[in-house]
């Protein structure tokens, strides 16, 4: 996506799709990024594009985009699927699950997805239906701080425990989420015994993964 900021710069960013259905409109979602401290207290700006788009971006209006392009494409074979995300990382998430209902997918689908809260989790209701239209599949969060709702078998406080759900050694891995998530999760999944080829992810920015690994 190319926007136009006040100032005339012109900038360009990639956003993960959450809706593409055959010869209708396309649907993206953007996350407004405040100005932050990092760990080391190194203070962030504000997300200048997303700012701006939540701020200025109305029905009707018009925007500069290319054709969907990207590594991240869901496997199509009878294979059980494992969807894991964190954060704002559910939204490639959410555009496979919208896939899956729309073709009648009957493999075997696991999603597992972490964040802050529940009131902090984006698409959380639309996680969760999208999920029930899927037959057989199942849906686990867990949440660093729970609030007031309780404990369950699908709702769990911490973060992700690949120990409390099956990952079929066949299965096909889709990661996203924040970089440290994404790397414990796959150095967990190879302890199971699953193959590289198994495992897929997708990256914010830029592709440090290697390094990280």
């Amino acid at each position: 996506m190319a926007v136009e900021l006040p100032d005339g710069a012109r900038q360009i960013r990639q956003y993960s799709l959450t809706r593409a259905p055959e010869r209708a409109a396309w649907g993206i979602t953007v996350k407004a990024i405040p100005e932050r401290v990092d760990p080391d207290g190194t203070l962030l700006p504000a997300g200048e594009v997303s700012n701006f788009l939540h701020g200025n971006l109305f029905e009707g209006d018009e925007l500069t985009v290319s054709p969907p392009f990207g590594d991240q494409i869901l496997d199509t074979s009878d294979a059980p699927l494992v969807l894991i995300s964190a954060g704002i990382g559910c939204t490639p998430i959410i555009g496979m699950l919208h896939y899956l209902t729309r073709t009648s997918a009957t493999r075997h689908v696991t999603v597992l997805h972490a964040d802050r809260s529940p009131a902090r989790h984006a698409h959380r209701r639309e996680l969760r239906e999208l999920v029930e239209r899927l037959p057989g599949a199942s849906l686990y969060h867990w949440y660093e701080d729970l609030g007031v709702r309780g404990v369950s078998d699908t709702i769990l406080p911490g973060r992700i425990d690949l120990g409390r759900v099956q990952v079929p050694r066949d299965a096909q891995v889709y990661l996203c989420g924040p970089l440290p998530f994404m790397a414990g999760v796959r150095h967990a999944l190879a302890e199971r015994g699953l193959p590289d080829a198994q495992i897929h992810y997708e990256v914010f920015g830029p592709d440090t993964w290697l390094a990280a690994a």
